[in-house]
């Protein structure tokens, strides 16, 4: 009888006049209302007035997927392999907080079948962010101050200023200042030199030449 469906056992147990109960168990590998097996097996002999168990599967046994967002992996795995169910960790882009769980597939508290897995997401680990600290540019001549922030691994962007003291050209201030840490690639501003502010002198005003005056006025 094994692989008959329900209908099909009890037509034929029907038609031999065999008493029997239906008892169902779960399965993974047999659909549901699929005949696993009897008892008494097949083959063996069944006595007149015996009853027949003819094992009946209910498909396979099914569970909710827990609660996971917010777990770490280890909590995860933990959880699911107490369901009964297996993790599959995966790596996503996501803001959510590192190394907690942001999603999973299935969705948390839908019905999957015992034994299966589950594909839970952790952010993707956020590449280290390689910092320098910034030196003093100040006094330094704009193409040196170039060069060393280059070297840094840093881009700069000049500004001029008037200085009174400071040769045109060269570096007066910088932003971020000397000792910060800063990442590479950032674009550091350098204040340089304009030279003197310019000034403005006075001019004379005009001014009456006394002449003489021939037809005296």
């Amino acid at each position: 009888m094994k692989g008959l469906t329900k209908q099909e056992a009890i037509d034929e147990l029907d038609e031999l006049g065999i008493a029997y109960t239906m008892k169902g168990e779960n399965s993974a590998s047999v659909a549901a209302d699929v005949v696993i097996g009897t008892n008494p097996a097949a083959g063996k002999t069944i006595l007149s007035g015996e009853s027949l168990t003819v094992r009946l599967s209910e498909g396979a046994k099914t569970v909710k997927v827990p609660p996971l967002i917010g777990l770490t992996e280890a909590q995860a795995v933990q959880a699911l392999s107490t369901a009964g169910l297996t993790a599959d960790m995966r790596r996503g882009q996501s803001n959510a907080k590192q190394g907690q769980v942001y999603d999973s597939s299935p969705d948390v508290g839908t019905s999957v079948a015992s034994g299966s897995t589950v594909t839970v997401y952790l952010p993707a680990d956020k590449p280290q962010v390689e910092t320098v600290n910034l030196p003093n540019f100040i006094g330094m001549g704009s193409t040196d101050a170039r060069t060393a922030l280059r070297n840094l691994g840093l881009y700069a962007r000049f500004e001029e200023r008037p200085s009174e003291v400071a040769g045109q050209g060269v570096v007066i201030d910088q932003n971020p200042r000397e000792g910060t840490a800063v990442a590479k690639g950032l674009t550091v501003v350098l204040f340089i030199s304009s030279g003197p502010s310019p000034t403005d002198f006075p001019t004379d005003s005009a001014t009456d030449v006394p002449t003489d005056d021939p037809f005296g006025n």
